[in-house]
């Protein structure tokens, strides 16, 4: 490990992967990647090399399990060279592998077109910027907003609910399963999800009457576009 660098620890993690192998080798090429490898592998210690390994291999794996074909021809695609090489500096920054592999996720979606470029580069930055605690909130938020019972979007006097009403239907369960989940108190909760409108996935509810629960507001168009291909990639 010592006397390797980082495209060489993945080469031979991938040696019956030639494809992989093929994407590993761009790394600190002159194609484009920002951070040179002699440099990143300079810079570093064998610790975060190491670490930095875990994580491309993390995202190599999704990438390449069997959802879309990978070739050469990839190689000569402008777009998804720009694509990737701006979200190999994700994914090696990442905190945890697991959201190294989701990068690889929106990737895909690239590449089946399911979306386009600019989509993912706002939906990839989105997601770097987002903590791991601010994407599961968000997610159990999601969750929460697509169990919704419809009755329970009626009133009393048989008119519709407005947003703010249906969200302080389940608000307090939404709570709970995140103290669950996260052991994150309430408190703190409400600024979390005041501090997740920086990254434009969630709004809050505004203009209406009573307006006690603090934080209150949906997850945005923006989150359930991330939401999706994550979820059901």
């Amino acid at each position: 490990m010592q006397n390797k660098s980082l495209r060489e620890i993945l080469h031979d993690q991938y040696q019956n992967e030639p494809i992989i192998r093929l994407f590993v080798e761009l790394i600190g090429s002159a194609l484009g990647f920002p951070i040179s490898s002699v440099v990143f592998d300079t810079l570093i210690g064998i610790k975060a090399k190491e670490t930095a390994a875990n994580r491309m291999r993390s995202f190599y794996d999704e990438l390449n399990n069997g959802d879309i074909q990978l070739d050469e021809t990839l190689l000569e695609n402008d777009d998804f060279l720009h694509s990737y090489f701006s979200v190999v500096n994700y994914v090696i920054r990442s905190k945890s592998n697991e959201k190294a592999s989701k990068f690889a996720k929106i990737i895909k979606s690239l590449y089946k077109q399911d979306i386009n470029v600019q989509q993912f580069e706002d939906y990839s930055s989105i997601f770097d910027e987002l903590t791991e605690r601010e994407f599961i909130i968000l997610c159990i938020k999601r969750d929460f907003e697509n169990t919704i019972n419809p009755i329970e979007i009626i009133s009393e006097d048989k008119k519709m609910k407005n947003p703010f009403q249906i969200t302080t239907s389940y608000w307090n369960d939404f709570f709970k399963e995140v103290d669950k989940v996260l052991n994150i108190s309430p408190k703190e909760l409400e600024a979390l999800l005041i501090r997740a409108q920086r990254t434009g996935c969630y709004v809050l509810h505004t203009g209406y009457w009573d307006m006690s629960n603090v934080g209150c507001g949906d997850t945005s168009v923006i989150f359930h576009k991330i939401y999706d291909i994550i979820k059901n990639e």
